[in-house]
């Protein structure tokens, strides 16, 4: 579910440069097994950092209740690199 969630935030960034740098994810009811919709919300987007808000709401929510029918929720940070940081190297 985390990962589906991550990707979510990720195709919504639609930015190469930014890589995934933090995610902190809570459970707040039972996943079932079946469909659910993933939505996504920036909450700061800035030149070179993005937080978004993803959340699982089950299928057959209203969207008048969907705050309070949220069953999971994520914050994902993507961030560039910083200018000057050293790339990782393979250590022998």
């Amino acid at each position: 579910m985390i990962g589906a969630m991550v990707r979510a935030a990720m195709i919504a960034v639609d930015d190469d440069d930014r890589r995934v740098r933090t995610v902190n994810a809570d459970f707040l009811a039972p996943v079932l097994v079946g469909s659910s919709i993933l939505k996504v919300e920036p909450v700061r987007v800035s030149s070179s950092l993005s937080v978004m808000r993803v959340r699982v709401l089950p299928a057959d929510a209203s969207a008048s209740h969907a705050e309070s029918e949220a069953l999971f929720h994520a914050t994902v940070l993507c961030a560039k690199a910083r200018p000057g940081t050293p790339a990782w190297t393979k250590i022998a």
